[in-house]
């Protein structure tokens, strides 16, 4: 490399635009003379024996970094240190991930399932549903049901987590069944899916049609939730499917709707159909899947002026 390094400031020092640049600014010689500086030190590292790659010293790991690596299912000898800095901890609310973004130990044991640690914290005098000390606010609940770990969320509960707006919704993006049926109940209990102001969402079949999972859409379906949903743009699931690039991705999704009986004639607010949103695209010289066109004309999709 050092070689090819000296080759190439060679020619750029010689014969280059750069050096008709520095020419028509009047300072060609000073350039030249860092050019020289830049290769009397190239040629000198060329003449050295290859260095020696040396093993670095172990860096001091932060807390939040063991947590990430510890695997759930297996013990190791960093899952001991880490339960050894738990044990040293004195102040157990305290955000180890900033100020803006706020984490708790047992908000990031909870994303990463780790259970007895968890366990062991709260045992300490750790509180299930933290204050609110970031500008974003993690709870452990929230990120259980984010990672798709469903025993923790089940553990949560069961010491009284409170389950928070968005925290089902969380779950579904996470694709995990199990989660979603520890969840239900407590869903049924308390509905806190509200209107996600930043997406027009208010449904968490439109989450799960975000996420690309079929399966999460069949198990809502067949639990009660409703497949002709509308968002706050009118929008169902299925429309909303047609309506999200990469389109390749939505086939599978669309194809498990239509199966569950989804309207291919519903408008949204602006009165369009699903197919007038494939056609649309098409029109534009979108490249759209002919399968997903196909399979609309064949649950019987026409264009909104004719329904």
């Amino acid at each position: 490399m050092v070689k090819q390094a000296v080759v190439v400031m060679e020619k750029i020092k010689n014969n280059s635009e750069q050096r008709e640049l520095w020419a028509e600014s009047g300072s060609l010689q000073s350039w030249l003379n860092q050019m020289d500086t830049l290769l009397a030190g190239l040629r000198e590292v060329q003449c050295l024996a290859p260095p020696i790659r040396l093993a670095k010293a172990p860096a001091p790991r932060k807390l939040e970094k063991i947590i990430e690596k510890v695997k759930p299912d297996e013990e190791s000898p960093l899952r001991l240190t880490l339960r050894k800095k738990l044990e040293a901890l004195t102040d157990l609310e305290a955000s180890v991930t900033g100020a803006v973004v706020a984490k708790s130990p047992l908000t990031l044991l909870a994303q990463q399932g780790l259970l007895p640690e968890a366990k062991r914290l709260v045992e300490r005098g750790t509180r299930i549903n933290p204050e609110r000390k970031g500008q974003i606010n993690f709870t452990p609940l929230g990120q259980a049901c984010w990672s798709g770990h469903a025993e923790m969320a089940r553990w949560l509960l069961e010491q009284g987590a409170t389950l928070g707006r968005g925290d089902f919704s969380r779950a579904v993006k996470s694709g995990s069944i199990a989660t979603l049926e520890v969840l239900l109940p407590y869903h049924a209990q308390h509905p806190m899916e509200g209107l996600d102001e930043r997406s027009g969402h208010d449904s968490p079949l439109h989450k799960a049609v975000d996420a690309r999972h079929p399966h999460v859409i069949e198990y809502l379906v067949k639990n009660g939730f409703q497949v002709d949903a509308r968002n706050s743009l009118g929008m169902t699931p299925l429309s909303w499917a047609v309506n999200q690039a990469p389109f390749e991705e939505m086939e599978k999704v669309v194809e498990k709707l239509l199966s569950l009986g989804a309207d291919t004639n519903a408008k949204d607010k602006v009165g369009l159909t699903v197919l007038d949103l494939v056609v649309g695209y098409t029109s534009w010289g979108v490249s759209y899947p002919d399968k997903i066109l196909e399979l609309i004309k064949i649950h019987g999709g026409s264009m909104g002026r004719e329904v």
